[in-house]
């Protein structure tokens, strides 16, 4: 759910005649402080270094985050 409402947020910034550029550009603009599907105080922020595609899948970005 958290990720569909990301993706939501970034059709509506993507513009009434959105293209795959558009989205794109809005996928790696995120700065989301109030996604009511993630913990409070997380906030989902993207940008253009988090857009990793190797061949034929998704390559991790970061590291899992240990917390209280």
């Amino acid at each position: 759910m958290a990720s569909a409402y990301s993706f939501v947020d970034a059709l509506k910034k993507a513009g009434k005649n959105s293209t795959r550029r558009s989205l794109m550009a809005a996928m790696l603009k995120l700065d989301e402080k109030t996604n009511p599907f993630v913990l409070p105080g997380i906030t989902v922020k993207t940008g253009s270094k988090d857009r990793r595609w190797q061949k034929d899948h998704w390559l991790p970005v970061g590291a899992v985050l240990n917390a209280r």
